[in-house]
């Protein structure tokens, strides 16, 4: 959410539990959350029985313009 329409209330827009994207990207408060993400993604390459998020990144970034 741009600054300017965070107003006053800027704690309103800020997220607790789970952050996709950039803005955060570091931010220590998070960094469990960080833990918990990686965690749950290696879950599901195993399920599948695969080692590589690259067929995900791929299919995300054809999608990201049309998301923003």
């Amino acid at each position: 959410v741009y600054d300017k329409l965070r107003g006053e209330n800027k704690e309103a827009y800020e997220l607790k539990v789970l952050v996709i994207g950039p803005y955060y990207h570091g931010d220590k408060k998070l960094q469990g959350m960080e833990e918990q993400k990686l965690w749950y993604v290696q879950q599901l390459l195993e399920r599948r029985n695969e080692t590589s998020v690259d067929k995900y990144i791929m299919a995300l970034s054809d999608m990201e313009e049309g998301a923003r």
